[in-house]
């Protein structure tokens, strides 16, 4: 479950990149004051926090993952 997490983060970081350069074209076509690049701003610095959100629940299962279970005897 955890490569799959660690793909679709690649995947989901791709689409990130390619948002955020989406809003630059916004902005030097049309400048930061406009409506659209407004809101695509806020729609990019939501999807940053949520990206940040995935990346920690990612690094947690990591850590989860690796944690040495045989070091206990659960019998």
């Amino acid at each position: 479950m955890q490569d799959k997490r660690e793909g679709l983060s690649l995947k989901i970081a791709e689409h990130l990149n390619d948002g955020i350069a989406l809003l630059d074209e916004i902005k030097h076509l049309l400048g930061k004051e406009d409506l659209i690049y407004k809101a695509m701003d806020a729609v990019i610095e939501t999807y940053k926090k949520a990206y940040s959100t995935i990346g920690s629940f990612i690094e947690k299962g990591k850590r989860i993952e690796d944690f040495p279970l045989e070091k206990f005897d659960l019998k």
